[in-house]
């Protein structure tokens, strides 16, 4: 396929293009098909090209700078060098859709990262809306390159995605990317998405959580990832079950979420260090196995979101229809929940519900409504009482049909 080269100039002539700025005399003229529209900014030291309404022809840009308003790049690829600085129109976007080879290369290096901003002279959250990796983007790859002021609604589709970065499609690669003063989201990561490497991204002063990531690809986060704000977190859409084997990494912000659900033949392990927050609802491991895998230095934590947390601010942790499975819970700290929300149909009160054949070992089960562990069958209460138990409501086990509140003093 033909490669169209929009913008392309010399190392030394993109120093100064790239502090250029959005102020002056504009003289766009509108493009579409392929064709790239004409039009100059002024101000900052250079000219900066405007990108096509739509791009269907494989282009290079920069490095220096480009102007983007509303772009949709359909069944092309759109390289951006490294050294180029992105200037985005108010509410402006770029699009990827679902015309597959919808491709966005974004490659910067860390002496000349790639920049997208905005294009006014005192930027502010929300000034544009998003770069969209719709299904057909799935080639796309994101390197050493930052997203600023952007993350209002994003109208690339009918859905409105309220973040700067939208990723529907199971993109290569998002490693060493910031984004920063978005309105809402940093980052959206869908249901499909499934990006295949995410590490090393950087989050600061984002309106909403950093990160929104559907449950079913909460296992494609990967490490390590850097929070600017010790009250950020990752939120977790859990209107989709997770149906995967793997391991939910550890990250520097907890996940937060309103209770959600593993499928059936799924195993997950929560590597140590991982802090869940809920607002309500239950972990259901329905017919699934979960592991807790923490260590003495670094629990899995499983607890309340609320700032000041109670007993019984969430359901439990259960593994339904799990009698045949074996889960492992090590160093683990379960606590204020037990009021039943979810936990199996009948709401049982307590943290944690598990097969009898459940390997449970040097956790915490704290500030339970109701019980701090129940089973369906008898259990081996020598070894579970290695644990420790504080401010149950109603004892720290019952196994099988039997309340036994005497048997871990």
């Amino acid at each position: 396929m033909r490669t169209r080269l929009l913008v392309l100039v010399s190392s030394s002539v993109a120093a100064a293009l790239v502090a250029c700025g959005s102020s002056g005399e504009d003289t766009t003229s509108s493009g579409a098909g392929g064709t790239a529209a004409t039009g100059t900014t002024t101000g900052g030291g250079g000219e900066c090209e405007l990108l096509p309404e739509i791009i269907d022809t494989d282009t290079a840009v920069g490095p220096g700078c480009v102007r983007l308003d509303r772009t949709t790049v359909g069944g092309a690829t759109l390289t951006i060098a490294p050294g180029t600085t992105v200037l985005v129109e108010p509410s402006g976007y770029l699009s990827l859709g679902s015309e597959s080879g919808s491709t966005l290369v974004a490659r910067g290096t860390e002496d000349d990262p790639i920049v997208f901003r905005s294009a006014a002279d005192s930027p502010a959250p929300g000034d544009w809306q998003c770069v969209y990796l719709g299904n057909g983007a799935a080639a796309s790859e994101l390197e050493h390159a930052t997203f600023a002021h952007g993350g209002q609604p994003c109208a690339a589709t009918g859905a409105n995605p309220e973040a700067t970065l939208v990723v529907m499609a199971p993109v290569r690669r998002i490693a060493q990317v910031t984004v920063e003063d978005s309105q809402h989201h940093g980052i959206l990561i869908g249901p499909d998405a499934g990006v295949r490497a995410f590490e090393q991204n950087t989050f600061s002063r984002n309106g909403e959580a950093s990160i929104n990531v559907a449950l079913k690809q909460v296992l494609s986060l990967g490490a390590p990832n850097t929070f600017s704000d010790a009250d950020d977190f990752i939120e977790i859409d859990s209107k989709f079950s997770l149906e995967a084997d793997g391991t939910w990494r550890k990250q520097a912000v907890p996940f937060r979420a309103a209770g959600f659900q593993i499928n059936p033949d799924s195993e997950v392990t929560i590597e140590a260090g991982t802090r869940i927050e809920l607002t309500g609802g239950s972990i259901d491991a329905f017919g699934a196995t979960l592991n807790l895998a923490g260590t003495e230095e670094e629990p899995v934590v499983i607890t309340s979101a609320h700032p000041e947390p109670q007993a019984g601010d969430w359901g439990c942790v259960v593994y339904s229809s799990a009698s045949d499975l074996t889960p492992t819970i090590d160093h683990a700290v379960i606590e204020y929940g037990g009021n039943g929300q979810g936990c199996l149909g009948s709401n049982e009160p307590t943290l944690l519900w598990v097969p009898p054949s459940a390997r449970i070992t040097n956790s915490v089960f704290r500030h339970s409504e109701g019980t701090a562990i129940k089973a369906s069958g008898e259990c081996d209460t020598a070894a579970w009482c290695t644990n420790q138990f504080e401010s149950i409501a109603a004892g720290p086990l019952e196994c099988g049909t039997a309340s036994d509140e005497t048997a871990c003093p």
